[in-house]
């Protein structure tokens, strides 16, 4: 062995019990903060500081402990000297120092304080422990409240916020918290009133309060002063709520129609915002034509039952089109309600015109076939007529002139059959093939008007009908809860498929989800399914990955197919977002009385 070898031997030798001397001492003494509490009692704070002996001996030591203000100055400080015992302990302090002081005129500033500690022991070789801990982390009592309720109600009903006691900190529910609420409102005339609540908070930290609104105020909103106390402790907590205060103006008429000459015969039916009637109320009603000029009105006055009726008598000379009846408030017409009655003169027909097309829908390539009959009312068929078919592209009333302002397309026209029978072919070659260019539509009713002509009495009568060209035989709708179309891709896909024809009847079909590939790679499927006898599947716990998106953009591909071989397709694109997002279930969307909610989040 070299001389410098042996040298370094020696001297390891020589400092090995120095430096345990060293490391025992420097853990000799230390603070469980974890483990430390202060209690808010009525005369002063209390603190139970933990320390720790790591030695086997013990040794007296000087503790000092400071509490210190959010302004970082010393509010209170204590000292003494202490012997620790080898092992953990629990000191108990007595902090010159108001507990009042710090709840509840300063509320949260108490999350501020800090206690700090520091303990020098004797020995002048012992480390000193020193150490800085928020009241917030050692403070059970400490709490704060969170108000949930709805932030709109209506005068006259019952508002029931709960109210939520926890640790600022922890989230850890505090039980036995006293619980006051008051709301300051006004009613319907100018009145204050004064509605209080109370109650104390269960195990889970709840706490139920009811206020019985008045029937009818003068305010938009009101605000909810919630104080919780648990000892020495008080906490408050605000919430604002907006106040429906809007009537219920609900009209009716005796009929949608009439002609010059006849009675309009109206009613309102008053309620305010508890859906209890208004009496004694005044009310303006008038009549305007479609040029908005007034043709009648008059002021009323509801029963206490909330009614108030009139009439309208229409004179003779009055011209064709739709009126608006309005009724509304007198001292405020912000609140109203309308309905609209049709003016027109109508005679009994003689017959009836009857359009019968051969299918329900129309595919590509499919062309339409119609038959057209007419019948007297009593029965018999019209026998011979000469028959009118014209696409309709607009059709709107002039008032000025008085008639039907009518654009015409397509137009098919000849003479019955001798059974009474008119067949027209119509061409639907251009409307598919426009159909076919359009990426939303699926769809698209064509309006046609049949005219059939009674050569006997030279009268004509009409049917206006609809024929409707589709894209595929099946149409796909996607439902989305909430209507959002913003997804996160740590959370499974959730949405509703239904499967309908054309025609709107259910077409329960195999159904196919794929991933919508791109020019180098196919379509991959994620799911195979089958809707319902309502047309109707769930589709959940649908996954894919961030490598599967396209510009921040998740394309679907959908295909269902019916026991026929009838088919429909449709693509969905949903937009991904990485923002942050809660999803909540239940176990059942209807429950019973008394049933719990049972809810996974």
């Amino acid at each position: 062995m070299s001389r410098r070898c042996l040298l370094f031997l020696v001297c390891l030798g020589c400092a090995l019990p120095f430096l345990g001397k060293v490391t025992n001492a420097r853990f000799n003494v230390s603070v469980d903060e974890a483990a430390t509490r202060i209690y808010l009692k009525e005369l002063a704070p209390e603190v139970s500081l933990v320390v720790a002996n790591g030695s086997k001996d013990p040794l007296r030591a000087r503790v000092r402990l400071e509490l210190l203000g959010p302004n970082n100055k010393v509010s209170a400080t204590t000292e003494r000297i202490v012997d620790l015992k080898s092992g953990t302990q629990k000191i108990p302090f007595t902090l010159p120092f108001k507990t009042r002081d710090l709840t509840p005129d300063e509320e949260d500033e108490v999350l501020w304080y800090r206690l700090h500690y520091r303990i020098a022991p004797e020995n002048p070789g012992d480390p000193i422990a020193e150490g800085f801990i928020s009241l917030s982390e050692i403070t059970p009592d400490l709490f704060e409240l969170r108000i949930i309720g709805p932030r709109r109600v209506s005068s006259g009903k019952i508002y029931a916020p709960r109210v939520r006691a926890s640790h600022p900190i922890t989230g850890r529910p505090l039980k036995n918290v006293v619980v006051k609420g008051v709301i300051n409102t006004t009613d319907d005339a100018d009145r204050d009133i004064s509605l209080t609540s109370s109650d104390v908070t269960d195990s889970e930290g709840f706490a139920d309060l009811n206020f019985k609104l008045p029937a009818e105020s003068s305010g938009d909103d009101f605000e909810v002063n919630i104080e919780g106390t648990l000892g020495l402790v008080t906490v408050k907590a605000e919430h604002e709520v907006d106040l429906y205060n809007q009537p219920y103006l609900l009209i009716s008429t005796d009929k949608p129609l009439y002609q010059p000459g006849q009675t309009v015969y109206t009613r309102l039916l008053l309620l305010g915002p508890s859906k209890r009637a208004l009496g004694n109320k005044d009310i303006e009603f008038k009549v305007t034509d479609p040029e908005d000029t007034v043709v009648a009105s008059s002021t009323l006055k509801t029963s206490r039952f909330g009614i108030a009726s009139t009439e309208w008598a229409i004179p003779d000379s009055t011209r064709l089109g739709d009126y608006r009846v309005e009724f509304s408030m007198a001292d405020d017409d912000d609140y109203s309600s309308r309905a609209t009655v049709k003016v027109s003169r109508y005679e009994l027909p003689n017959f009836r015109v009857n359009v019968k097309p051969d299918r329900s829908y129309y595919l590509p390539g499919q062309n339409a076939e119609l038959e057209i009959r007419a019948d007297y009312l009593f029965g018999n068929p019209v026998s011979k007529g000469h028959v009118r078919v014209v696409r309709e592209t607009k059709r709107t009333w002039d008032y000025r002139e008085q008639k039907y302002e009518t654009t015409e397309g397509d137009s098919y026209e000849g003479d019955t059959l001798a059974d009474g029978s008119f067949k027209a072919h119509l061409d639907l070659k251009d409307d598919h093939n426009k159909l076919g260019d359009e990426d939303y539509n699926r769809f698209n009713d064509l309006t046609y008007a049949a005219y059939f002509t009674d050569p006997t009495t030279n009268r004509t009568e009409q049917r206006r009908f609809q024929i409707r060209v589709t894209k595929d035989a099946i149409h796909l709708y996607v439902i989305r809860p909430r209507d959002s179309y913003y997804e996160n891709l740590k959370l499974p896909l959730e949405f509703y498929v239904s499967t309908f024809y054309a025609d709107g009847t259910p077409a329960p079909s195999n159904l196919t989800i794929s991933l919508a590939g791109s020019s180098s790679q196919k379509a991959r499927a994620l799911r195979q399914t089958r809707t319902n006898r309502y047309g109707l599947v769930k589709i959940d716990q649908l996954r894919v990955s961030s490598a599967d998106l396209e510009n921040s953009a998740l394309d679907l591909e959908m295909l269902a197919r019916d026991k026929d071989g009838n088919i429909g397709k449709h693509a969905e694109t949903l937009s991904v977002s990485d923002a942050p997002v809660i999803q909540v279930k239940t176990t059942k969307t209807l429950l019973a009385q008394g049933e719990p909610i049972e809810v996974s989040i």
